[in-house]
């Protein structure tokens, strides 16, 4: 039951920062739908100030928008994706495909809340994980199972 209050308050935190980042921040991409912001057909060209995004795929870690590096910046593993935002910017981590489990590790000092894991076998698995950063630093992570999904928050 404990298990179940905590999803529920998570799912309530996750609904109300979407909801304030204008769906993820990028323009309109419905949460989990793994793929850029369109706007007019055209990809969108920056998330709302404040915001990034990061979709997390079986393969690759893609930049959506709201970082320093350009929107579509992809590293295929094991390559490390590098995420540089100012200070106050909260990151969202967009699970892309929903067939396997992921969870967003922090790894290192300086460190954030890791995810819990999201299961694709629950009825309702969690699609995104959300983070602000508040203190400058380089931040580390990896996807709990499948270590070669990794990369690094630069704050400035």
């Amino acid at each position: 039951m404990a298990h179940q209050t905590r999803r529920s308050a998570l799912y309530g935190y996750l609904a109300v920062s979407m909801t304030l980042f204008g769906v993820l921040g990028c323009g309109g991409s419905a949460p989990g739908s793994g793929t850029a912001a369109k706007v007019d057909g055209a990809p969108a060209t920056g998330c709302d100030t404040d915001a990034a995004q990061i979709s997390v795929g079986s393969a690759a870690l893609t930049i959506d928008c709201g970082c320093d590096e350009a929107a579509g910046t992809q590293a295929v593993k094991p390559n490390a994706l590098t995420c540089t935002v100012a200070n106050g910017t909260t990151v969202v981590f967009n699970y892309a495909e929903h067939t396997l489990p992921r969870q967003i590790l922090s790894k290192g000092t300086p460190s954030f809340v890791s995810s819990p894991p999201s299961d694709p076998s629950e009825d309702e698995p969690l699609q995104a994980h959300a983070v602000k950063f508040e203190q400058i630093g380089t931040y580390q992570y990896e996807d709990g199972f499948d270590s070669t999904l990794h990369g690094k928050i630069i704050v400035r």
